[in-house]
């Protein structure tokens, strides 16, 4: 009986003691405005540093024809060889007029050998590699329908691009993807 007793205490010290060594939860990075960075902070890159995991490292550029607008595309547009590129037309959403927001994301879809066009021009850095979460953008009021609409009508800037010396060889215009947010008044 006392045994029993004896092993029961040491049962439970080592048992407290291994609940007490466990190692607390590490506190996330903060941004600056105290919001938790739960995956990190983003490595920044250039735009012209290609990147992606598809068969086309992508870059994301912009273009004088298009001020409004942040392009991916592959890097080697010759590694294409006769294929032309389907069109994917972004559209970012939460009133974020800035074209490199999700660049992770949309330079991973143009190394699949896509040209992605998004709404808004190229934003600041924070916007590409801030936090998860939306990052304070413009001042109340400020936000405006422009990035829906200016996506939408993307589709008339295949157009401008297909007539554009440069791009007519490598888009498929006839193959286009919309992604765009809807609008409150087709709420």
């Amino acid at each position: 009986m006392r045994s029993k007793t004896l092993m029961t205490a040491v049962m439970a010290v080592l048992f407290a003691a291994a609940l007490g060594a466990q190692k607390p939860t590490p506190t996330p990075q903060m941004d600056s405005r105290g919001l938790p960075l739960p995956f990190g902070v983003q490595p920044y890159f250039k735009p012209d540093v290609p990147l992606g995991s598809g068969p086309h490292k992508a870059i994301m550029a912009t273009e004088a024809a298009l001020p409004e607008h942040v392009v991916y595309y592959p890097a080697d547009l010759a590694q294409l060889g006769a294929r032309k590129m389907p069109v994917v037309i972004w559209g970012n959403g939460s009133c974020l007029y800035a074209g490199n927001r999700y660049r992770q994301f949309l330079t991973e879809i143009a190394s699949h050998g896509y040209l992605v066009i998004t709404g808004g021009p190229m934003g600041d850095v924070v916007q590409e590699v801030g936090p998860q979460s939306n990052p304070v953008t413009r001042a109340q009021g400020a936000a405006d329908a422009r990035p829906v609409r200016t996506v939408l009508n993307s589709v008339l800037v295949c157009s401008t691009l297909a007539s554009m010396r440069f791009w007519a060889s490598w888009i498929n215009s006839s193959t286009v993807a919309i992604s765009a947010p809807p609008s409150r008044a087709s709420r």
